[in-house]
């Protein structure tokens, strides 16, 4: 991607990710933390203010999400709690935007049922088009779904659809398969 990430962070419905965080590289074999959200909250609605560590200000609720019990991956060690929703947008504002060099994004994430083909996932603004990370790309059957990149219109507070990026994995939309997502990023390259 060329150009800015702005600040937010956009969480959409039907999301429970735990622990995001994002690493930004400052050389061939070090990498610093740009921004960490653990979830550890008791509960979250509009106004709450950020405790995540590189996030700035209070969080923007389109519907009010659920903090639930943290996921897990095989030997990936985990902590503190997660963030699920079942209807609009979500957004905490990044304290200083993605610019420049590699940036990468990683995650964990499961969907815990049908999501009907709606759109469930993660996005990231970039001046009205962004990078999106989630289902409802190509449904498959009430247990599966196309899971994987895409790109989406981030003006306004409303639920959007998202265009593929040419994913064709099937997820599993059982509220019990987890998966570790990690996205790179390239600004001007």
């Amino acid at each position: 991607m060329n150009g800015k990430l702005p600040n937010p962070l956009n969480i959409i419905a039907g999301l429970t990710g735990a622990a995001f965080c994002l690493a930004a590289l400052t050389g061939t074999c070090h990498a610093s933390l740009h921004a960490y959200e653990p979830f550890n909250y008791s509960s979250l609605t509009n106004g709450t203010n950020t405790t995540a560590s590189g996030f700035t200000g209070n969080w923007t609720c389109g519907a009010t999400p659920a903090i639930a019990d943290g996921l897990t991956y095989a030997s990936l060690p985990t902590a503190n709690s997660s963030f699920s929703s079942t209807g609009g947008r979500q957004a905490e504002n990044f304290a200083s935007p993605l610019a420049s060099g590699t940036k990468w994004i990683s995650f964990l994430f499961n969907m815990t049922g049908n999501n009907g083909g709606n759109i469930c996932g993660v996005y990231f603004p970039n001046g009205g088009t962004g990078l999106f990370f989630g289902y409802g790309l190509a449904p498959f059957s009430s247990t599966q779904g196309g899971l994987g990149l895409g790109s989406m219109n981030t003006s306004g507070t409303a639920t959007q659809g998202a265009s593929s990026l040419e994913s064709s994995f099937l997820g599993t939309y059982d509220g019990t398969t987890n998966y570790l997502v990690a996205i790179k990023i390239d600004f001007n390259t």
